[in-house]
This record gives C-alpha cells, sequence and structure tokens, in this order.
C-alpha cells in the first residue's frame, strides 16, 4: 500500500467517524415522533435515550478499536 492509498483510506475513515452518532439520532428521533406523550416527558425521554445511546456507542467504539489493533498486530507478525 502506497503512500497515497494510506492517506484516502485515513480520509475515509474520517468521514464514516461520525456515522454510528447520525444513525443514533435518526433511531431517537423515529422512536419519539411514533410516541403520544407528554412534551415534558417526551424531551426528557430523549435525554435518556441520548445519553445511554452514546455511553454504549462509546464503549462499542472502544472494542472494535481493540479487536482492529490486534487484527493489525497479528499481521505484522505474519
Amino acid at each position: 500500500m502506497n503512500q497515497e492509498d494510506k492517506h484516502n483510506w485515513t480520509l475515509l475513515q474520517n468521514k464514516w467517524r461520525f456515522f454510528p452518532y447520525l444513525t443514533l439520532g435518526i433511531v431517537i428521533f423515529s422512536l419519539n415522533s411514533v410516541t403520544n406523550l407528554n412534551f415534558f416527558l417526551k424531551g426528557y425521554v430523549v435525554l435518556l435515550e441520548a445519553q445511554i445511546g452514546i455511553v454504549l456507542l462509546y464503549f462499542l467504539m472502544g472494542k472494535l478499536a481493540k479487536t482492529n489493533k490486534k487484527k493489525d498486530k497479528f499481521k505484522v507478525m505474519e
């Protein structure tokens, strides 16, 4: 892999970094637009869903990063 391909791959990874958060926002919006709750209760539910979703995404992305590092380590050893 030459330097230009590596640079293009890095740019592609940076563009897709926010995709899980965008997906989380769309899911939260969809779930809350369907419900018929009180206005204040709906706002409270949105905040709870967003906080829980961001924390879960944080740990999931951390776990995926660890598995990718392990795969890269094994490729270097081969």
